[in-house]
């Protein structure tokens, strides 16, 4: 069977960071939520209005805008030129949630902030091994203040806590981006019980429209924002269903979660979810006890 994934993707899979920038007539995409978030910081710049917000003022925010983009059907569609440019498949396009973010400037020396920053492999939080990570800045983001890959570490295990990760309970929790829920200080945020030795770090950053994409089986990690300003990004997390399918993906190092979040992602043009035996086969191929143990 000849699979459909272009050569930026294949190579994405094999751990190589793709950066590329988009040509100004697929600029209508970034443009749909450049203007969603002026709109949700009226004041004035929005990198300087939710850097001067309170904590609990700014996910209030951030929360009514990232609705705003869950619900809008139009985001999606005008992404599909993106991937058409790309040569990627859309009819075998799924995705999750497209997630906006916020990181303050010096959000770092908030309370709480080391949550954000803990390193980890996305598979970690029940992610299939075969997802990549569309990056996307809607805002400059300097060299040091976007986040890290250890890049060594794509074939190498590392020591984490992954095995007391349950999708079903992180969802129970409030799921991914989180900020209110009875249960939310149960949450389990899976990472390495020792920090990467030695290890060079690549600063992943951009200006808009720039796109990057990795695989999500790097470990890699947000870095503290040192800016005088707050930066915006939204991250797409991706499978093609031939991935899925075939049973393609890194080999599974160190990953010990329950679940799986394959069943969340769906079709980018008719939002149907993938086939519950591709998933469950998926998942048996990569499960628990086929990973190297890390003690």
């Amino acid at each position: 069977m000849q699979l459909k994934t272009p050569k930026i993707l294949s190579d994405a899979l094999a751990g190589e960071i793709q950066k590329l920038t988009l040509p100004k007539s697929l600029y209508p995409f970034l443009d749909a939520l450049h203007s969603k978030i002026k709109s949700a910081f009226p004041e004035g710049d929005p990198e300087l209005i939710s850097s001067g917000l309170p904590f609990k003022n700014l996910n209030k925010r951030m929360n009514v805008l990232r609705a705003s983009v869950y619900d809008d059907s139009n985001i999606k569609k005008k992404f599909i030129p993106i991937l058409e440019y790309l040569e990627i498949p859309v009819d075998d396009f799924y995705s999750d949630l497209f997630r906006l973010r916020c990181v303050p400037s010096f959000f770092q020396e908030r309370e709480g902030s080391e949550l954000v920053q803990y390193l980890h492999r996305d598979p970690w939080y029940a992610n299939p091994q075969c997802q990549l990570n569309f990056w996307i800045p809607l805002s400059p983001v300097e060299e040091g203040s976007g986040f890290g890959i250890y890049t060594e570490y794509f074939d190498r295990p590392i020591p984490n806590n992954s095995d007391q990760f349950d999708y079903s309970h992180w969802l129970e929790t409030g799921g991914f981006q989180a900020n209110e829920n009875p249960k939310l200080q149960e949450k389990i945020f899976p990472k390495p019980s020792q920090l990467p030795e030695n290890s060079k770090i690549d600063s992943v950053y951009g200006s808009f429209g720039d796109v990057v994409i990795f695989s999500s089986h790097h470990l890699h990690g947000t870095q503290a924002n040192t800016m005088d300003r707050s930066r915006f990004s939204l991250e797409i997390r991706f499978v093609l269903k031939e991935w899925i399918q075939n049973k393609l993906g890194p080999t599974n190092l160190d990953n010990l979660s329950h679940g799986t979040t394959l069943g969340e992602m769906t079709h980018i043009q008719n939002g149907q979810a993938i086939d519950e035996n591709f998933i469950q086969n998926y998942v048996a191929e990569f499960a628990r006890s086929q990973s190297i143990l890390v003690p």
